[in-house]
């Protein structure tokens, strides 16, 4: 009776759990490194860009970056995308799209799978490489990377959205892409500005408020504190919060970049500064550097400044973001202007962030638990007052108490460990052209 009991109770376990999809997630690495080619930091970002794209849209996006096809042991791009499709399982039922970068030619490869190949056709594979390849010639792969990922959201979803496949987040119309557009965000003035050394417009406003987040003080205090950077260092800092950015061809970054540019920011013919851009309708915001910027604000810098003001833009505590901004530009800037630029290998640590740290609170907290530890056994210690210490140990067993009736000696198991290469530190890896040509640095996301 027992097995039969036992029966039914597996066959309906089996019935349960064959009865759910389990569903597919792809390969489980988003970002390939075979040659460590890119820094800790830029691999967790571009493996969040790309792990947005295949949860939404059930379409595999994966980033490989090696030095050399030949020297990864490949005849050529398609032996190791077949490789790489089998041995890491790539594909969430059958879709997926393979983003491949090959550092020692400046070379790019696209890849797609199942549904993909409807979207990525020859002449979006094109156009693809073409707004890439400017930041690959630099030697900026996770440049490439990054906007790879912002093209193929761009791409996949303006095709499920026109295939009834998904709606239209922002209900708004159709765009066209590639990302960075050729056509200005200002029509009025198609040239963009260029100023002499040390020189700026000073007649810009500093802070740009379209949609009333800040009062009128707290934009007088921000003007302020951003002028200040701008006469002691020579350095334009400055935020701009508008409604909507969306028009054609135009993400985040882009328009960005194009309103720094275009609007006439920058200091001297390398237009040095920081632009701090937030949409309100989108929730994204974007850091773009230019010039001296992405000296003085490299990775580092930018990562820096997200992990510091992004929760408080979340919050709405908008001024406090905004101040505690243009606060650590100023911090940045300075540290580059008079000895070298802040980064992995010369880091910005306050009390703050230390505490943080959670070494730090680790360390803290071993040690007070061996202070209390310690006052503790004294105090017991104290009151053992009948207690004698004995010089050898044989003293304290007791005569005729211990006797060994059987020894062996039996392998119970080993212990292997690996500590992982080291990837390098950060660097300028978000290099990228903006649409006016000129070379930009950035960071952004969702807040």
């Amino acid at each position: 009776m027992k097995k039969i009991i036992s029966f039914l109770l597996s066959a309906v376990f089996c019935v349960a759990v064959f009865s759910f999809d389990v569903p597919a997630v792809g390969a489980e690495k988003k970002v390939y490194d075979p040659a460590n080619l890119l820094s800790e930091m830029m691999y967790d970002s571009l493996t969040e860009g790309l792990v947005k794209i295949s949860e939404e849209y059930s379409v595999d996006a994966v980033a490989i970056v090696v030095d050399s096809i030949e020297k990864q042991g490949f005849e050529d791009e398609q032996a190791l995308f077949d490789d790489y499709i089998g041995k890491y399982k790539i594909g969430i039922d059958g879709n997926a799209v393979l983003y491949l970068v090959e550092e020692d030619t400046k070379s790019q490869y696209i890849c797609p799978m199942g549904i993909a190949c409807n979207i990525f056709t020859e002449e979006v594979i094109e156009s693809i490489k073409s707004n890439s390849q400017a930041n690959l010639d630099l030697g900026g792969a996770a440049g490439c990377i990054m906007l790879f990922s912002w093209d193929a959201d761009a791409y996949i979803s303006e095709y499920l959205i026109a295939e009834g496949v998904i709606d239209d987040p922002f209900g708004m119309p159709d765009i066209d892409v590639p990302v960075i557009p050729d056509s200005p965000i200002f029509p009025d003035t198609p040239q963009v500005p260029s100023y002499a050394e040390g020189e700026y417009d000073d007649s810009l406003p500093r802070v740009v408020d379209e949609v009333g987040l800040l009062s009128e003080g707290e934009i007088s205090q921000l003007e302020k504190k951003m002028r200040g950077i701008l006469e002691e260092y020579g350095f334009d800092c400055s935020v701009v919060i508008v409604d909507s950015y969306y028009t054609e061809s135009v993400t985040i970054m882009g328009y960005a970049d194009n309103y720094y540019d275009y609007g006439g920011y920058g200091v001297g013919p390398e237009a040095d500064g920081i632009m701090f851009v937030v949409a309100m309708d989108t929730r994204e915001w974007w850091l773009t550097t230019c010039g001296y910027g992405m000296t003085a604000l490299n990775d580092y810098g930018l990562e820096w400044i997200e992990d510091d003001v992004i929760d408080m833009l979340s919050a709405g505590d908008y001024y406090d973001c905004f101040d505690r901004y243009a606060e650590i530009v100023d911090i940045f800037v300075k540290e580059a202007k008079e000895n070298k630029p802040y980064s992995s290998t010369h880091r910005y640590v306050t009390a703050g962030h230390i505490w943080k740290s959670s070494k730090f609170a680790l360390v803290v907290g071993i040690v007070i638990s061996v202070i209390v530890t310690s006052i503790v056994a004294g105090v017991l210690k104290s009151k053992m007052k009948t207690v004698k210490q004995r010089s050898f140990a044989r003293e304290y067993i007791r005569d005729n108490s211990f006797a060994v009736t059987r020894s062996t000696d039996t392998f119970m198991y080993t212990r292997t460990t690996r500590t992982a290469r080291s990837s390098g530190g950060s660097g300028s890896g978000g290099g990228h052209r903006s649409g006016s040509g000129r070379s930009h640095g950035g960071r952004g996301g969702r807040f």
